[in-house]
């Protein structure tokens, strides 16, 4: 974190915290004390400042209901159509869908904890996987790579045009 350090004059320095003026003990001391420097710095490095709190329920939320809908979407299709209908969504996501992406490459719904996991199963059972973990099995299976590194586009085309 590189912060320019304002000289209030005599030898004083503006908190960036809490703009207070202070003289340090240290040469390189930036905030007045430790308990302002914490308070600043607080998850900045997680999800921001605690402000963005919303934005991130948010997204989770989304997250969850459009994972719900693809569960639905995928289950609700006949299972000769599957195949398609998961390559569809591969391709949107691989093509520049950055929501698509966000939820296929959720590490969340690949292995979710035994309580959440009810929550991202379809009907709230195990025996129906959500779809990320579908489509990271036919990416094992036909392109040999796992699904987040497909939909990122670090793993490559297949040569011929063909799946291996």
């Amino acid at each position: 974190m590189n912060l320019i350090l304002r000289d209030n004059g005599g030898g004083q320095h503006v908190c960036p915290g809490c703009s207070t003026a202070f003289t340090p003990n240290r040469r390189n001391q930036r905030y007045c004390t430790p308990p302002c420097q914490k308070k600043t710095t607080r998850n900045t490095s997680r999800c921001g400042p605690r402000g963005d709190s919303w934005d991130v329920r948010h997204r989770s939320r989304r997250d969850h209901a459009t994972l719900q809908w693809l569960n639905e979407a995928y289950y609700g299709t006949p299972p000769g159509e599957r195949l398609g209908l998961v390559n569809g969504w591969l391709q949107s996501a691989r093509a520049g869908d950055k929501h698509m992406r966000h939820v296929l490459g959720n590490p969340l719904f690949f292995a979710p904890k035994e309580d959440e996991r009810r929550r991202v199963c379809f009907r709230r059972s195990r025996h129906y996987p959500p779809v990320p973990v579908v489509a990271d099995r036919l990416c094992r299976r036909l392109m040999g790579c796992r699904v987040w590194e497909w939909v990122t586009g670090k793993a490559p085309d297949p040569e011929t045009g063909e799946v291996i």
